[in-house]
Parts: structure tokens; C-alpha cells; sequence
């Protein structure tokens, strides 16, 4: 049965390569989606065979393996396996992709953690699957990370590889270099845990993660590789547009301008002026609407704007309609 989904899945991705249209299919019937709020470090394990159905197992998380290649839906369609082997359970995931046909990054034997499973029935069948709604409820384990695999109990999916930090930079930077960030993310990380103390490693793993718009996990190996003696300049720079990225105009601006006054990178004066326009947006209210509206009729629009803070009130103007007002302070000395 799932050998049959699954030629019908690659069946209708080649389809669609070749410009062509299916009609989508729904797996699960959900009154609402669920999303874990809470770190990993306060759940606890659950196996398969304790799972209720329909539960949100609330306070747990599974650890499970992919036993066979995903099918795509409307979701990533897969076969797992918990620590126990004894239990085979599908699973959807939903929100993992933009593209009908991008499953590459789902694997046939990659090792998952899920926080707070769901078991739901199955609309069509009638037969439970675990579906997950949010990407962050799902941890990708990587299999030569032996210390984490003890921690989960599942030592017996360990694979041993490599503990050379610069091979795995090198294949991390191959990745980066095809556009496969999140590849190359997960290859830097495994070369840090060989070298925690190579502040080249952050600080590329920073650079990948802005390219996926990662900007926390950006933030962070960057403040790290700083922190480690690597390049300044770098730090710095990926720090601002990772601050630009999460909104914090203040911080970017503080970013940029240490770069501009420190090295006079022309690069960063432009990124310093447009951190400052979104600053002082931020505090006015006033912003280059034409711009916006102009960039809002292109194909793939990217309207780069900040939220004004402060107060507002939504009037009645006789003859106008109704429009927002922007209430500003003035110094009368």
C-alpha cells in the first residue's frame, strides 16, 4: 500500500515539473492546529503503543525513525518506528514546504524527535496518524551525535562518522555553495560539536542561516564566533542584519554604525541608512509609501517597512472617510 502512495506521489511530482496540474487531496480532518510551546526540556519520552487517539499528547514528546522514502500530499506523508520497533505509525507534516514536490529535505531513515504528538484519525480511512501542523515541533537528530542520542535513549540509531571538524566544514561549505542552507546548517553544526572552540564555524553557520531567514539562530552563532576571536567585521555585520531581520532597528543600527566607524565599509553605510530609516519610521509613522505601494505590484514583492509605535486613533474626516491618526509630541520652548 504505502509502495503504491508512494509511485503515485512521485507520479504526480513529475507532473507538476512538467507545468502540469493534480487536484490536491486532504489526509486529515483537524478543528484546529497545535504548536508546543514549551522547550524540550520539559517533556517527557512517550512511546507509541501509550498513544491515545484523538490525543494531543500534551507534556510528551516521541522519538521515532523514518522507515521508508515520505509520500507527498498536502503534507510530507511518512513511516516511523519508535525505540520499541514493535510499532509502525504514519505520520503527516504539514507546513514543511512551499513546493509540492520539495521532500529532499524528509529522509528515509533520519531520526526525529516530536514534541507534543498529535494521533488523529485519518478522514478517509479511518486509520490513526500523528499529524504535526508546526515545523518547530519537529527536531532533526543527527545520527553521529552520540551524546544527544544518549540523552534520548536511542544510541542504537547512532552511526559512527567522522570527527573531523574541517572535513565537515568542507562539505558544509559545498552545500552553501549549491544553495542547500539548511543542509549546510546541520553539517556545520555537526563540525562545531568536533571543534567547539573554531570561531569560523559560527560564523558560517551564521551566513547560512540568514539565507533562510534564521535570524535568532543567526544572531546567536554570531555573537559566538565573535566571542571565539573570529573576524569583526564579519560578526558584526551578520549580527545587524540578523537584528535588521527579527525587526530590532535600534540593535541594527547600533551594529552598522560600530562596522562604519570601525572599518568605513560602504556596504554597511547603506545597510546603516536603511536600519536608520526603519528606526526613525518606527517612531514617526512616516515612511515612503509610494515606494511600498510601487514595490506591492511586483511579482515577488518585498515591502521592507517598519511598524510605527505609539498612539494612534481611527476618525471619521467628514468628506474623507476613515483614516488612521497619528498623534505626535511637540517641543514648544
Amino acid at each position: 500500500m504505502w509502495h503504491s502512495r508512494r509511485l503515485k506521489s512521485e507520479a504526480d511530482i513529475d507532473i507538476i515539473k512538467k507545468g502540469g496540474m493534480i487536484m490536491p487531496m486532504t489526509t486529515v480532518l483537524s478543528k484546529e492546529s497545535h504548536c508546543c510551546k514549551l522547550p524540550l526540556e520539559d517533556l517527557k519520552p512517550i512511546n507509541l503503543r501509550d498513544m491515545k487517539v484523538p490525543m494531543v499528547h500534551k507534556g510528551q514528546y516521541l522519538v521515532c525513525q523514518i522507515i521508508a522514502p515520505p509520500v507527498a500530499t498536502i503534507a510530507v506523508n511518512i513511516l516511523i518506528q519508535d525505540l520499541n520497533d514493535d510499532v509502525v505509525e504514519e505520520m503527516a507534516l504539514y507546513n514543511f514546504r512551499y513546493k509540492f514536490d520539495d521532500i529532499d529535505g524528509v529522509n528515509h531513515g533520519d531520526i526525529l524527535i516530536i514534541k507534543e504528538p498529535s494521533l488523529q484519525y485519518d478522514t478517509k480511512s479511518e486509520i490513526p496518524l500523528i499529524r504535526v501542523d508546526s515545523p518547530s515541533d519537529v527536531i532533526f537528530v543527527d545520527p553521529c551525535d552520540e551524546k544527544f542520542l544518549s540523552k534520548i535513549g536511542a544510541m542504537k540509531w547512532s552511526e559512527p562518522m567522522s570527527k573531523d571538524a574541517e572535513f565537515w566544514r568542507e562539505k558544509a561549505n559545498e552545500c552553501f555553495k549549491k544553495g542547500e542552507y539548511k543542509k549546510a546548517i546541520f553539517l556545520y553544526d555537526r563540525a562545531i560539536r568536533c571543534n567547539e572552540d573554531n570561531p569560523v564555524l559560527y560564523s558560517n553557520k551564521a551566513e547560512a542561516c540568514l539565507q533562510i531567514s534564521a535570524f535568532y539562530e543567526a544572531d546567536k552563532a554570531a555573537k559566538l564566533a565573535l566571542e571565539k576571536g573570529g573576524d569583526r567585521k564579519k560578526a558584526l555585520s551578520r549580527m545587524g542584519r540578523a537584528a535588521y531581520g527579527m525587526r530590532q532597528w535600534e540593535n541594527a543600527v547600533k551594529r552598522f554604525t560600530e562596522i562604519v566607524n570601525e572599518f568605513s565599509d560602504s556596504n554597511a553605510k547603506e545597510q546603516l541608512k536603511r536600519a536608520t530609516a526603519r528606526l526613525n519610521a518606527e517612531k514617526t509613522g512616516i515612511s515612503d509609501f509610494k515606494a511600498m505601494y510601487l514595490e506591492s505590484k511586483k511579482v515577488n514583492p518585498n515591502v521592507d517597512v517598519s511598524d510605527y509605535k505609539g498612539p494612534i486613533e481611527i476618525a471619521n474626516i467628514p468628506g474623507k472617510g476613515i483614516f488612521f491618526i497619528f498623534y505626535r509630541q511637540f517641543l514648544v520652548s
